[in-house]
């Protein structure tokens, strides 16, 4: 295996895991799961902020961290709402990859 398909596997697996450990977290409602997947999902920040069209993915992890904070302090509805939104920007790098319309 080389390093590319090293990283190719470390950048998958961030999204595909970042987003369910997120899922199960605000399902849950544990913070611990969440802070974990924002956690994860930082390689794959770092793989895609070199790309111009999704550097908004730079305030993925923030949205965990703000799911963790909601989930405990805040009424159910915010945790779900911002874990849309997380599932969303994942759903959207996959449309900008693969360029499904």
């Amino acid at each position: 295996m080389d390093i590319g398909q090293i990283f190719a596997f470390a950048f998958w697996a961030s999204l595909a895991l970042s987003t369910l450990i997120a899922v199960v977290g605000v399902w849950r409602a544990q913070r611990w799961f969440l802070v974990a997947s924002a956690i994860l999902s930082i390689p794959f920040v770092f793989f895609t902020v070199a790309h111009p069209g999704v550097r908004y993915f730079v305030g993925l992890p923030i949205l965990h961290i703000l799911a963790a904070i909601a989930v405990k302090g805040y009424p159910r509805w915010m945790s779900w709402a911002l874990l849309f939104v997380i599932v969303s920007l994942a759903a959207v790098f996959l449309v900008i990859l693969f360029g499904v319309v």
